[in-house]
């Protein structure tokens, strides 16, 4: 999954500005977590050795108030969610979805299912009832354009 999961205190990932995790926050949660190590090629990320599904680890990095990594499984929420409780935050995908714990990340298996359905998923009654309403309308204009034509070509 490529989807990415954020540590935050806001309401939503996407307000994490209004009640942020602070640069130093962060940086004191690195140095105080064996578990982590500072990136050495960027300031405010870390790496994580795991367990997780990547074999070199993951990263974790600060940017605008959370903290996020793209991609997580669920041992990688598991250690967003320890962090989190660190930090006074919670744990929120991309696509809002809070995880409590580590069973509320879909699996694999799950995630890929989840997906296979809604990627050929038929159009919602709201498109197709656009698409009649736009397909009449065009009927109408072009009905009205013959009428006008023929009456003027009779006249």
């Amino acid at each position: 999954m490529g989807h990415e999961v954020y540590i935050h205190r806001a309401d939503t990932w996407a307000e994490s500005d209004r009640y942020p995790i602070t640069p130093d926050e962060w940086l004191a949660v690195i140095a105080s977590d064996p578990e982590l190590r500072p990136d050495p090629d960027h300031e405010f990320q870390a790496l994580w050795p795991g367990p997780c599904k990547y074999p070199d680890g993951t990263w974790f990095a600060w940017s605008e108030g959370a903290v996020y990594t793209k991609g997580p499984d669920r041992p990688t929420v598991a250690k967003m969610l320890q962090m989190a409780r660190r930090l006074g935050a919670r744990v929120q995908s991309g696509h809002g979805e809070f995880f409590n714990r580590p069973e509320d990340m879909p699996s694999e298996e799950e995630a890929a299912a989840w997906q296979a359905r809604n990627s050929s998923a038929p159009l919602s009654r709201w498109a197709l009832l656009g698409c009649v309403v736009a397909g009449g309308a065009l009927l109408f204009v072009f009905g009205v354009g013959v009428v006008t034509i023929c009456r003027w070509v009779w006249s």
